[in-house]
């Protein structure tokens, strides 16, 4: 029995700048990512974007059911986690993330939050596939 896994990023980007948050796991190493998650059986994309962004950021969510992207990841020598499609979703805010996980300083722990004016260079380099949605903004004012 083959199963497929498919993965979906939300792409929370608000006045200009996209919010990331940190990971750090046997599969990828560590940096700055998209939050996401696997749909499982049975669930709707619906319901595991609004369900990963409160598990990963503490908020609500409002997002184009349509993605802005859609690809399909093959890691061949990987046997865990080698083959998934990627949807990615913009999503809007419709609560602020929980303060107790934002990203403050020093070393990002993982979990932490943070906006982002422009793609970081410590991103995933399995997120590399996002970079042209994450760079070339500005910082908002109320996200320095």
């Amino acid at each position: 029995m083959v199963r497929e896994k498919h993965r979906w990023s939300p792409y929370i980007y608000a006045q200009d700048c996209t919010l990331l948050t940190w990971r750090t796991d046997e599969h990828y190493g560590a940096g700055w990512h998209v939050p996401g998650g696997i749909v499982r059986l049975k669930e709707t994309l619906a319901s595991r974007v609004k369900a990963v962004a409160r598990l990963e950021l503490g908020a609500e969510v409002e997002f184009n059911p349509v993605p802005v992207a859609v690809n399909e990841v093959i890691r061949p020598a990987r046997k865990t986690r080698g083959h998934f499609i990627s949807f990615l979703y913009r999503c809007s805010l419709t609560t602020q993330p929980s303060a107790t996980l934002r990203f403050r300083a020093g070393q990002a722990r993982p979990g932490e939050w943070m906006w982002h004016a422009v793609c970081p260079p410590d991103l995933l380099v399995v997120h590399e596939m996002y970079r042209s949605f994450l760079a070339g903004s500005y910082v908002h004012k109320d996200h320095k």
